[in-house]
């Protein structure tokens, strides 16, 4: 029993410092995203998680790789083109053949720090309700597992006493 306990608290112990990972950062601005889709390949995988933090305008350079906003839908791209005197940007996907509309400098949500491959179909996975359970299946059942296999232990040990 004291095991399922330890296992019960070690949950507790990674569910807090994923929280604090994920959400202290977002205190300074930097913000997740998961991308949804090949616009980036193959630079930036559809599935990834990209991690953006805010940017000005002027520390932004042609060839990063920015998050917009358009309308109530948000675009990664990266800059072919600045003109600092209209306060915008032109970006294109790498697959696409033709650059975007132009991004004024209200629209920019932020900069492209780095993106982790594949991540995103696991979050967005667990982030609806048959995916909460299935986590949930998976930690109970690892928990009765362990605990058995603890059980065994002791009882050889007890065994060879």
């Amino acid at each position: 029993m004291r095991i399922v306990v330890r296992i019960v608290n070690f949950i507790a112990v990674v569910l807090v410092i994923t929280a604090g990972t994920l959400a202290v950062p977002q205190l300074f601005g930097v913000r997740y995203k998961i991308v949804l889709s090949g616009s980036m390949e193959p630079d930036i995988h559809v599935g990834s998680i990209i991690v953006t933090a805010p940017a000005k305008l002027e520390k932004l350079d042609v060839g990063d790789d920015i998050t917009y906003k358009v309308n109530d839908n948000y675009v990664t791209h990266r800059i072919v083109e600045i003109n600092r005197e209209a306060k915008k940007v032109t970006t294109k996907g790498l697959k696409n053949n033709v650059p975007d509309s132009p991004v004024y400098e209200n629209q920019i949500v932020g900069k492209v720090l780095f993106s982790v491959p594949h991540v995103g179909f696991v979050v967005m996975n667990i982030m609806n309700f048959r995916g909460v359970l299935y986590l949930i299946m998976i930690v109970v059942l690892a928990a009765y597992i362990i605990a058995g296999i603890a059980e065994k232990k002791k009882e050889k040990a007890v065994e060879a006493g």
